[in-house]
């Protein structure tokens, strides 16, 4: 239960900072898909839809990573000789069915305020409702995304995996002797460097 709520919390932080700081650029990316006119001056227009983003970003983000490592954990469990490749593809798909559901909502509205000006949450809102049919519009939205998702996070939790798993075993020399195997190998002295490092490769 402790690890669950551990992942849960860090899932979050780790969703709202990323989205934070990668957000001016998610919003450049969707203008010039749009093809509308934009400048990277503008801080206020850069952040546009940030808010229904950060919103939606940490429940989705603690659904994923506490989704993936239990369907790790239980799949191992049940067959300690998966295959690494089954693994991960069947714990990505799960987290991802799960964080789609709590992000989809929020995605479209964040994308729709990206396109239109000076346009509130509330009122995107309705829009979306009154034009589209909400619940018809995302439920299709829905699949698409979960088509598009799971691809990308396979390949990815696949390579960073696989990326740690090199760090750990590649940078030491005396694997029986405990002390130099923390003085040697830096994934062991550095893990949330090499973590880090092993995800931005992977990405």
């Amino acid at each position: 239960m402790e690890q669950h709520l551990h992942n849960l919390i860090t899932g979050a932080i780790s969703g709202v900072i990323v989205d934070m700081v990668l957000y001016p650029i998610d919003n450049l990316k969707t203008k010039v898909q749009a093809k509308l006119p934009f400048t990277i001056f503008e801080t206020k227009n850069l952040y546009n839809g940030i808010l229904p983003t950060l919103i939606g970003t940490a429940p989705a983000s603690a659904f994923f990573y506490c989704f993936y490592e239990l369907s790790k954990k239980l799949l191992t469990e049940k067959n300690e000789n998966i295959s690494k490749s089954k693994l991960y593809l069947i714990s990505t798909t799960i987290a991802e069915i799960a964080s789609c559901a709590v992000r989809l909502p929020f995605e479209i509205v964040k994308q729709k305020m990206q396109i239109s000006t000076n346009r509130s949450m509330i009122n995107t809102i309705y829009d979306i409702s009154k034009t589209e049919g909400l619940f018809k519009f995302l439920f299709k939205s829905y699949l698409i995304m979960i088509v598009r998702e799971i691809p990308f996070d396979y390949i990815q939790y696949f390579l960073w995996e696989t990326f740690k798993e090199k760090a750990k075993k590649g940078s030491q020399k005396e694997k029986d002797a405990r002390r130099e195997k923390l003085k040697n190998n830096i994934s062991e002295k550095y893990p949330t460097i090499t973590s880090s490092v092993c995800g931005g490769m992977a990405g």
